[in-house]
């Protein structure tokens, strides 16, 4: 079992980031920079300064294992839809280390409980079709394709 702390510490998120922007790095370089701590430290440093945007971080006998940053979304009413709210699950990361342990189910287990809380029935995510390892987990806990993004390359 894990401990699941809410945290705003910059440095450490950025630490528990660098495998995952690799993995990132690595299927995409064109899009993806390499891992920089300095640019992440401000990354999150400016994403946790919005009242929406938390982390939390998951610690198995207090070492930092992974990650993750989730942003609550309100969308007011529109001529396109009706009011509602949902999560979107920015970032999830488990060091390399400590995967195929459930820590990864066990954060998206306490995210399931915020939305039931908050009222919310929708937790979404965007995943990279290259990450194979990161589709095949999402789809094995339940989450589904509901939306495709497409790109013309000129």
């Amino acid at each position: 079992m894990l401990s699941l702390k809410y945290s705003e510490d910059i440095d450490l998120l950025a630490k528990l980031t660098e495998e995952v922007q690799n993995i990132h790095h690595k299927i995409a370089p064109d899009k993806f920079k390499p891992f920089d701590e300095e640019s992440f430290k401000l990354y999150f440093e400016k994403s946790l300064d919005q009242d929406n945007t938390f982390a939390i971080i998951a610690y198995k006998s207090e070492v930092p294992v992974g990650y993750m940053l989730y942003e609550v979304i309100q969308i007011i009413e529109n001529a396109y839809s009706y009011p509602y709210s949902f999560i979107n699950l920015h970032h999830i990361a488990i060091l390399d280390k400590f995967k195929n342990n459930g820590y990864a189910k066990e954060l998206i287990a306490k995210l399931k409980e915020i939305a039931k809380n908050e009222n919310i029935d929708t937790i979404t995510l965007s995943q990279w079709t290259k990450n194979t390892e990161a589709g095949e987990f999402f789809k094995r806990i339940g989450f589904n394709q509901y939306r495709q993004n497409l790109e013309l390359k000129i």
